[in-house]
């Protein structure tokens, strides 16, 4: 079992819950809503660090709440068409904090592992 399957604040992602739209190839999660997505790693010790966990497992729980943003989680390495997805997302290393909005398409997050530096790039990006 994947680390955030047993999660009530983090959707675990399958294949089936993105879309690809073929002439852009364009990767589109969630039917379109406003989304961050962790891809991950099984393997990766960063990415099952307690500390990492923690820190989606707090952003789940307050994110839609405060500002309708899914918190998502995607396990990147399960085959060859997740890594499709995820490089097609821009995905280089584990765990990638990505947000996708219908306005701006997916934004790669590169900053701390702290609420309120992810909060405002969330913000800047809506």
């Amino acid at each position: 079992m994947f680390f955030y399957q047993s999660s009530k604040n983090v959707n675990e992602l399958n294949l089936k819950d993105f879309k690809i739209n073929s002439l852009k190839t364009q990767v589109i999660p969630n039917d379109g809503e406003s989304s961050i997505v962790i891809f991950y790693a099984h393997w990766c010790p960063h990415c099952t660090n307690k500390n990492t966990i923690n820190f989606v497992e707090a952003l789940g729980s307050v994110l839609p709440k405060k500002t309708g943003i899914k918190v998502c989680a995607f396990n990147a390495e399960a085959s060859d068409k997740h890594r499709g997805i995820a490089y097609n997302v821009n995905v280089r290393g584990f765990p990638t904090f990505s947000f996708y909005n219908k306005k701006n398409g997916w934004n790669n997050y590169r900053g701390p592992m702290e609420v309120k530096p992810l909060i405002e790039f969330l913000l800047s990006k809506s």
